[in-house]
């Protein structure tokens, strides 16, 4: 249901933005278009949604706004349909609702909501009955589930920490519905300032085998974060990627993993000729389900296995075959490592690394991503 209701009517929830950003140019789009977008309130007139719009109409000398009122209570028992819910509203909106949608449970249920109500990617409530109001809220705000709803989340987060820095990408996220791309432009962004701002000193040492998993430059829409390939970090050319100081960090004889995908097989060789490298052969890695691809949706990633000098491997029954679960953007099977450790004594180095391993040295800003 929407309504006109009186803008000094309408209570601030307990949740509001420390930095509503531009609101000058709000004001003048409100003054210019008028208001495409209704605010949404709670029947007790509680802001769910809106903020910058109702302070740009008070900016603009509004008495009345267009609301939208919302019956969380309704959302809760299920008498409105999650699709309608995904269909009528955008994903921040549906990240406030499915906020206050958790806090009403969590107020029904006596539980603590604060983890949920901040919970993101990397921040899952380790209470059960949090975790599990947590899915609830989200299906009930049309997410599906936790997952796209931590993502949204911290797009939104985000977005209100920085707004100069990340607004567009909550615009974008609503206008296209793309929650994964947006999240992984915000990732990419975070990577870059903290490498423009913390350059990471050069790892210590050399060793005997290196993993390397460049980030190949998919240059394809790569603005655009509805596309599927959208990469969640800096991309570097083919020619930065030949100038990385990879034979640094190499012993005379050393073994270097380099990864690629299908589309950039043809660059990786030029790649491994470009640090003195010699190409053996190529390790396939066949995933459980289909990922990104223009012409054929990819289920496959190699790694080429490049010698320096003559190191040395411990064969038996290591094939160029590994099977292994296909799990978050750029994260290597766990399958893959056993097979390296099992084939290749010696010191090993995970450059690019986004996980931490028991007895690796790894580099790179998300090198304890996945710890």
């Amino acid at each position: 249901m929407t309504v006109k209701i009186d803008l000094q009517a309408v209570r601030m929830g307990e949740r509001h933005r420390n930095d509503l950003g531009d609101l000058e140019s709000l004001k003048s789009s409100l003054e210019e278009l008028g208001l495409l977008q209704p605010i949404g309130i709670t029947p007790d007139h509680t802001l769910i949604f809106g903020e910058r719009r109702l302070e740009a109409a008070r900016m603009a000398g509004w008495e009345t706004i267009e609301a939208r009122v919302i019956k969380i209570a309704s959302i809760v028992d299920g008498e409105l349909a999650e699709n309608d819910i995904r269909k009528n509203f955008t994903a921040s909106e549906r990240v406030a609702i499915a906020e206050t949608v958790a806090a009403e449970i969590g107020k029904r249920q006596g539980e603590r909501t604060d983890l949920v109500a901040n919970a993101t990617k990397s921040q899952v409530p380790d209470n059960p009955e949090e975790r599990r109001t947590l899915t609830i809220a989200a299906k009930k705000a049309g997410f599906g589930g936790a997952r796209g709803y931590r993502r949204a989340l911290a797009v939104v987060r985000a977005a209100e920490e920085d707004p100069e820095a990340f607004e567009d990408l909550v615009s974008q996220m609503d206008r296209t519905g793309k929650i994964n791309g947006a999240h992984k432009e915000l990732e990419k962004r975070r990577v870059a300032k903290i490498l423009s701002t913390q350059p990471l000193p050069a790892p210590a040492g050399t060793f005997d085998v290196l993993v390397i998993d460049p980030p190949w430059p998919y240059q394809s829409r790569a603005k655009d974060a509805s596309h599927r390939a959208s990469n969640p970090y800096p991309d570097l050319s083919v020619d930065e990627i030949c100038k990385l100081p990879i034979a640094n960090h190499l012993n005379e004889n050393a073994i270097v993993w380099l990864w690629t995908t299908n589309a950039f097989m043809g660059e990786a060789y030029m790649v491994a000729d470009a640090w003195g490298l010699r190409v053996r052969t190529i390790l396939t890695w066949a995933k459980d389900r289909m990922g990104a691809g223009d012409w054929l949706r990819g289920k496959t990633e190699h790694a080429l296995l490049c010698t320096r000098g003559r190191p040395t491997v411990t064969l038996t029954n290591q094939t160029t075959l590994i099977h292994g679960l296909r799990r978050e953007h750029s994260r290597k099977p766990d399958e893959f490592y056993a097979l390296v450790e099992s084939l290749c004594p010696g010191t090993k180095l995970d450059y690019f690394a986004r996980e931490a391993r028991a007895g690796w040295q790894t580099w790179g800003v998300e090198s304890s991503k996945f710890a």
